[in-house]
């Protein structure tokens, strides 16, 4: 059996659900991946635990929030999706270079092929303008939107957006207060703290009436953007999937083998589920 090392960096990191699938994979295609969480707390951090992965021979590092942007500066190499995110989910170490990507739009899409949800033709409404956001924007883009809303407290971040990715005119700037007088949209992403947040969410109830709303964040529990959502009348997903489908595609960067996802789907909800327990048997 192979052995290989990676890691996750990000702050918190604590209930990471990376190394369980990384794992799985691993063990279904009879590689062991010695996959390690790390509690980065700062830059200077992030430094030492990478200059430890170079000299004890891994072969790459994931990263998640707040250093995706941070990361991009260690690649000498990046690839396309992820200069245009202006991020990197992914750094890949090799004889030559180390490559930076960002895997989190293909997750999002593969999940959305999952779900059965279409974005040709739809009017979506990005709730958000950060890291996640900027991640998924091309690849919603590539699937032929009629129209992306982009909502967002900053507004300096919509315009940085709109200038990269609006080529066609497809996304556009909406004010809070707007969405008030909008009817409901297609699709609703959620990419703010709205889901962890214990404050009353402050959205139009109007816009979510016979749509889907998506949080790109997941929990043992119900998100306060789903729930509202529900309660008024979307049909919800959280962002499991998504997580599992960026995982596999950074598996498939990291060790050239496309795994498959399908019965993690359903391991990682009774984990959720059930406090984090599942039976090897699962597996």
């Amino acid at each position: 059996m192979k052995k290989k090392l990676i890691c996750v960096f990000g702050k918190p990191i604590k209930h990471s659900l990376s190394p369980i699938i990384h794992s799985y994979f691993g063990k279904k295609n009879n590689i062991f991946l010695y996959y390690k969480a790390i509690n980065i707390i700062n830059k200077k951090k992030f430094k030492q635990e990478w200059i430890k992965l170079l000299k004890c021979g891994g072969i790459g590092i994931n990263i998640t929030i707040p250093y995706k942007q941070y990361a991009i500066k260690i690649a000498n190499k990046i690839s396309y999706r992820a200069k245009i995110a202006g991020a990197v989910n992914t750094l890949i170490i090799n004889k030559t270079n180390i490559y930076g990507d960002t895997t989190d739009g293909v997750g999002l899409i593969r999940d959305f092929n999952r779900l059965k949800i279409k974005i040709l033709n739809k009017r979506i409404l990005l709730l958000g303008a950060g890291g996640a956001i900027n991640s998924i924007i091309q690849q919603l883009l590539d699937l032929g939107p009629n129209k992306i809303y982009l909502v967002n407290r900053t507004l300096v971040k919509c315009k940085d957006i709109i200038n990269r990715f609006n080529l066609n005119n497809i996304i556009k700037f909406c004010k809070y207060e707007e969405l008030k007088n909008k009817k409901s949209f297609d699709v609703i992403i959620n990419g703010t703290s709205l889901s962890i947040k214990k404050d009353k969410i402050f959205l139009y109830k109007n816009i979510f009436k016979n749509t889907i709303a998506y949080d790109l964040m997941y929990s043992k529990r119900m998100t306060n953007f789903l729930k509202f959502a529900k309660t008024n009348n979307a049909k919800i997903y959280d962002g499991l999937g998504m997580l599992i489908e960026q995982g596999a595609e950074t598996y498939f960067l990291l060790n050239n083998i496309r795994p498959n996802t399908k019965n993690l789907h359903r391991i990682l909800r009774i984990m959720l589920n059930n406090n984090g327990l599942v039976n090897d048997k699962n597996y």
